[in-house]
C-alpha cells in the first residue's frame, strides 16, 4: 500500500508538471488567448473562401485539424467539464471511425466530425476565458464579413454552395457503388415501393417555393452569410442598447439588411419564432399579438405580395408562405425529412448505436430523391450518422449551454433570441455546419457583458 501510494503521488505529480509545461507552452505561443484563436480561424475562413474561387483547398478543415488539439488541451487543463467534454470527443471520433470503416470512408465524414467537435470546443474555450474576449474582435469580424459579401455588389456570387448537389455528376460512380453495396445488404420489395413513391413525389413539377435568388459574394454558402449577419445583428443590437452609441445602431441596421439581402429564409423564420417565444415567456402578450397579426397579414396577402416581389430576393420569403399553406408536403425540408424517416425504418440495432456516417446520408438522399444532399437538420443527421448516443451528447450540449446561463438567457431578449435562434436553426437547417466557432464568440461575449452588468447592479 505504501509503494502504491508513492507511485500514485509520483504519477499525479508528473501529470501536474506536464500540465504546467503545456500551459506555459500554450501561453508562450498565445494559443490560450481566445482572440488570437478567433483571428486564426477567421483568417482560415477568409482564405478558404477566397482560394475556393481558383482552387479546391480545404483550408478551414486543415486549420481545425491542427488547432483542435490545442483547444482541447487548453480546456482540459482548466479541470472543468472534463467528463462531458471528453465523452463528447470520444463518442463522435469513435463512431465516425467505425461507420467510415464499416460503410464508406470519405473526406466529408472527417469534416463533419470536425465541425461538430469545434462547435462544442468553441463554447467551452471561450467560456473559460470570457473575461479576455475583446470588444474589438466582433467589429473586425463584421468588417471582414462585409468585405467577403461585397463581391455580390460587383455581380459575383460563389457557386460553391452547389458542391453537394454536384455529386450527381462529379462523383456519381462512387455513390452508385456505395448504393449497390447498401442495396444488397438491406433493400427489400416493400421499401423499394415506398422509395419509388417518394421519388415520384419529389419529382413533381417545381412550384414557387423552389425558385431562389441567393446572394453570397465570396461566402461558399449563402446560409453562412445569413447566419453571420443575423447573429451580428443581435450582437450589435445588444451593444446599442447597452452603450447607446450610434455606430452600433448603424452596424445593427446594416447587418439586418444584409441578412435579408442574402435571400436565405431560415434565419429570418427561426429568429421570428424565437422573438415571439420570448414575448410569450415574459408575458408581453401585446407584442406577441402584434407579431402574430403581422404574420397573419403576410399569410392572407401572400399571393399579392409574391406577385409584387417575385423578381426580387424578397419574393422567396412570400413563396415560402404560399408553399407552406397550400402545398406543405412540397417544402424541401418535408421532402428531405421523409427520406430520413424512410432510412431510419431500415436501421438495425447496431445502426442505432453507431450510425452510418455522414456520407451515407448523402447517398441515401441520392437514392431516395435523386438529390445528393444532407438532411438539413443537425439532430436528424446526427442520429443517422452517429447513432442515438451521439444525438444524446449533441442535444446535451444545447442543454448544458442553457443550464449554465439560464438566468441570463431567460431575462434578456438578445441572449434569448441568440440562443433559441441557434437551437431552432439547428433543427430546421443546421448549426454546427455553419462555422459556429466564429459565432460562439459573439454569444459568450454577450453572456460575459450581461453577467458583468448584473454584478454591478
Amino acid at each position: 500500500i505504501r509503494y502504491m501510494k508513492f507511485f500514485t503521488e509520483q504519477l499525479m505529480g508528473g501529470f501536474a508538471s506536464l500540465g504546467n509545461h503545456l500551459k506555459k507552452l500554450l501561453s508562450f505561443f498565445r494559443l490560450d488567448d481566445p482572440n488570437v484563436i478567433f483571428y486564426i480561424f477567421l483568417t482560415a475562413f477568409v482564405l478558404d473562401s477566397v482560394l475556393a474561387v481558383f482552387f479546391k483547398i480545404p483550408v478551414f478543415v486543415g486549420v481545425m485539424i491542427v488547432f483542435l488539439p490545442f483547444l482541447l488541451t487548453s480546456i482540459t487543463l482548466q479541470g472543468k467539464e472534463k467528463w462531458f467534454f471528453v465523452g463528447f470527443f470520444a463518442l463522435f471520433i469513435l463512431t465516425g471511425i467505425f461507420s467510415g470503416w464499416y460503410y464508406i470512408f470519405d473526406r466529408k465524414n472527417i469534416s463533419d466530425v470536425l465541425f461538430i467537435l469545434v462547435f462544442a470546443t468553441s463554447y467551452y474555450f471561450y467560456r473559460q476565458q470570457s473575461e479576455r474576449l475583446s470588444v474589438l474582435t466582433p467589429k473586425i469580424f463584421f468588417i471582414v464579413a462585409l468585405m467577403l459579401f461585397g463581391a455580390t455588389f460587383a455581380g459575383y456570387n460563389s457557386l460553391k454552395w452547389m458542391e453537394l448537389k454536384s455529386l450527381n455528376s462529379s462523383n456519381v460512380s462512387g455513390i452508385k457503388k456505395t448504393l449497390a453495396d447498401d442495396e444488397k445488404q438491406e433493400l427489400n420489395l416493400s421499401k423499394s415501393k415506398n422509395r419509388k413513391k417518394l421519388k415520384q413525389k419529389a419529382a413533381k413539377p417545381a412550384d414557387t417555393e423552389v425558385f431562389r435568388h441567393y446572394r453570397n459574394g465570396l461566402f461558399r454558402l449563402p446560409h453562412v452569410a445569413a447566419y453571420f449577419f443575423g447573429f451580428l445583428f443581435i450582437y450589435f443590437g445588444y451593444q446599442f442598447q447597452r452603450d447607446k452609441q450610434k455606430i452600433y445602431l448603424f452596424f445593427c441596421i446594416l447587418a439586418f439588411g444584409l441578412m435579408f439581402f442574402t435571400g436565405v429564409r431560415t434565419w429570418v423564420a427561426v429568429f421570428a419564432v424565437s422573438l415571439i417565444l420570448y414575448a410569450i415567456q415574459r408575458r408581453y402578450f401585446k407584442y406577441a399579438a402584434i407579431m402574430f397579426l403581422v404574420g397573419l397579414v403576410f399569410v392572407l396577402f401572400r399571393e399579392a405580395l409574391y406577385a409584387q416581389t417575385k423578381e426580387t430576393f424578397i419574393g422567396q420569403f412570400f413563396s415560402l408562405l404560399i408553399t407552406a399553406t397550400e402545398n406543405f408536403t412540397r417544402l424541401s425540408r418535408m421532402v428531405i425529412w421523409k427520406s430520413w424517416w424512410l432510412e431510419m425504418n431500415r436501421f438495425s440495432f447496431e445502426n442505432w448505436i453507431t450510425g452510418k456516417g455522414f456520407y451515407m446520408s448523402v447517398t441515401a438522399n441520392y437514392r431516395n430523391l435523386n438529390w445528393a444532399e444532407w438532411f438539413h437538420n443537425d439532430f436528424l443527421s446526427i442520429i443517422f450518422s452517429y447513432g442515438i448516443i451521439g444525438f444524446a451528447f449533441y442535444a446535451g450540449l444545447f442543454v448544458r449551454i442553457f443550464r449554465d446561463n439560464k438566468d441570463l438567457i431567460m431575462n434578456n431578449v438578445f441572449l434569448f433570441t441568440f440562443y433559441f435562434t441557434m437551437l431552432f436553426a439547428a433543427f430546421f437547417n443546421g448549426m454546427y455546419y455553419y462555422f459556429p466557432i466564429l459565432l460562439m464568440f459573439l454569444f459568450v461575449k454577450l453572456l460575459q457583458q450581461e453577467r458583468e452588468k448584473k454584478c454591478v447592479q
